[in-house]
């Protein structure tokens, strides 16, 4: 059994929504760099309009069908540090506009990934993508504290909050959220 989303393919092994339209929804929605939507684009594999300065880190999002580019496969709390190993030649890690989409499992991200985000200086943007918002909630409230010997690097701050119905009819609700820095 195979199925399509967003021109991607999947199996029946492959984690994703059972909703195609609601998940191609979802990816209408999400937040672009500049604030906006993407309400008027049809199912695109452009997280945001950027420059070509922009690196986009899809980090615990499975088959990373947000990012699509390169997949760098590990644990996000080893990869964070090696990072501009990845990195194609001539390109500035530290000059570059670096945009995380964080979306990860129902239970949330281990507190590394959260550190990790939070020491990546050159991140003005991270996007976080929950199935489970009071999981997330922890989270993200580990993003926003302010600096201290545990959690250092600068604080997010949450912008936004988009709610998306991926499943009809139940009490399960995306949450698409924007925290900016």
């Amino acid at each position: 059994m195979t199925g399509e989303s967003c021109g991607l393919s999947s199996t029946h092994t492959t984690l994703s929504a059972e909703n195609k339209e609601d998940s191609e929804e979802l990816s209408r929605k999400r937040p672009r760099l500049d604030g906006g939507t993407n309400d008027e684009k049809e199912c695109d594999s452009e997280l945001i309009e950027a420059s070509n300065s922009t690196v986009l880190l899809d980090i615990c999002c499975g088959t990373g069908t947000i990012g699509q580019c390169r997949y760098i496969a590990g644990k996000a709390e080893d990869v964070f540090p090696s990072l501009r190993f990845h990195i194609p030649t001539g390109f500035d890690l530290q000059q570059s506009n670096v945009v995380g989409v964080l979306d990860p499992p129902r239970c949330g991200v281990h507190e590394k990934v959260v550190l990790g985000c939070r020491m990546m200086d050159t991140m003005r943007r991270l996007v976080f993508v929950s199935c489970n918002p009071a999981a997330a909630m922890k989270n993200v409230v580990d993003l926003c504290r302010p600096t201290s010997k545990k959690y250092g690097g600068r604080p997010f701050k949450l912008v936004s909050i988009q709610p998306v119905d991926m499943f009809p009819q139940t009490p399960h609700i995306e949450w698409v959220m924007t925290l900016d820095r």
